[in-house]
C-alpha cells in the first residue's frame, strides 16, 4: 500500500504542468525539489553514513560555481553539468578525507569551518572578463542555463528535470540502504568501533558517505545555478548549510522519505525559507 501511494503521488506530480500550466507554480515547486534533493544529500551523509556535516552547503555552492565558470569560458550547459557534478564528487571526497580520523562534534566544525571558508572567499574574489567586466565577489557570476529563459518550455522542463532527479536520488537511497555497501556505512555511522571489530574500515567509509552526500548536494547545487543564472556566495552560506540539517532532523534523520517530504513542504508552502531567503537573485518580495 505504502509503494502504491508512493507510486500514485510520483504519478500526480508529473501531472502538474500540462494541467496547471502556471510559471510562479512551477517556478516554486521547481525549487522545492531542488531544496529536498540537497537535504537528501545531507541525510545520506549524516543520516546513512552518520557523519554529522556543518557545511553541506559547500557541495550545494561549489558545484554551482563550478557551473558558472565553466559556462563563463564557453563550455555548453550540459556538457559543463557532468564536471561540476565530479567537482562536487571531489570535494567531497577531500572534506571525507580531511575528517576520516575524527569523530562527533569534530566533524562538523571542521566541515563548517571548510565551508565558510569558500563563502568568504566567494565573498572575497571576483574577476575580470576579457570584455572588461567584473564578476564575482557580493554580485556572483552568472550561469547558462540548459534551456534558455525565453523558451516558451523553460520552467516545464526544469520542473521535469529536478523532479525526476529527485525521484531518483530518493528511490536510490533507499535501495543502499537495503544494500551491503549501505549497511557497512550505517553499521560505521551507529557505532564506529563495533564496525571495526568486524572488519570494516571507518575512515574509507566515512569518506564515501562524504562523497556521495556531496554528489546529491552538489547535484542540486548545479541545477540551481543554471535555473537562476546565477551562482551567489549565499549558495555557500551558514545558513544553508543549518537549513539541511534542520530540515533533515525535522524528517528524521536516515529515513530518506521523511528529510524529502520536510524539504519539499518547506520548499513548496514556504517559499520564503532555506537558501531562498538570502539569494541575491530572487525577488525581493519572497526574500
Amino acid at each position: 500500500m505504502r509503494s502504491l501511494f508512493l507510486f500514485a503521488a510520483a504519478a500526480a506530480l508529473y501531472l502538474i504542468p500540462p494541467l496547471a500550466r502556471d510559471p510562479f507554480l512551477l517556478n516554486i515547486l521547481t525549487l522545492a525539489h531542488l531544496q529536498a534533493l540537497f537535504v537528501l544529500g545531507w541525510d545520506l551523509t549524516a543520516g546513512i553514513g552518520g557523519q554529522l556535516s556543518g557545511g553541506h552547503a559547500l557541495a550545494f555552492g561549489g558545484a554551482g560555481y563550478l557551473m558558472a565558470l565553466l559556462t563563463l569560458e564557453g563550455l555548453p550547459p550540459l556538457a559543463a553539468l557532468p564536471l561540476a557534478l565530479g567537482g562536487a564528487l571531489l570535494l567531497g571526497l577531500t572534506v571525507g578525507l580531511a575528517t576520516s580520523r575524527l569523530t562527533g562534534a569534530f566533524v562538523t566544525l571542521v566541515s563548517l569551518a571548510l565551508a565558510e571558508i569558500a563563502h568568504e572567499i566567494a565573498l572575497c574574489t571576483g574577476i575580470t572578463t576579457p570584455a572588461g567586466y567584473s564578476l564575482g565577489g557580493e554580485s556572483g557570476i552568472p550561469v547558462a542555463a540548459i534551456v534558455a529563459r525565453e523558451v516558451e518550455a523553460f520552467y516545464a522542463f526544469n520542473y521535469y528535470l529536478s523532479l525526476t532527479l529527485l525521484l531518483a536520488a530518493a528511490g536510490g537511497l533507499l535501495a543502499l540502504k537495503k544494500s551491503v555497501p549501505g549497511l557497512k556505512l550505517l553499521a560505521v555511522g551507529q557505532d564506529e568501533m563495533a564496525a571495526q571489530a568486524i572488519g570494516l574500515s571507518p575512515p574509507a567509509l566515512k569518506t564515501l558517505a562524504f562523497g556521495l552526500g556531496f554528489l546529491l548536494g552538489g547535484t542540486a547545487g548545479a541545477l540551481h545555478a543554471q535555473y537562476l543564472g546565477l551562482a551567489a556566495p549565499s549558495s555557500l552560506s551558514l545558513e544553508l548549510s543549518f537549513a539541511a540539517l534542520v530540515l533533515a532532523i525535522l524528517g528524521g534523520r536516515g529515513t530518506v522519505a521523511g528529510p524529502a517530504l520536510a524539504a519539499y513542504l518547506a520548499g513548496a508552502f514556504f517559499p520564503g525559507c532555506g537558501y531562498r531567503r538570502r539569494c541575491a537573485c530572487w525577488p525581493t518580495a519572497w526574500r
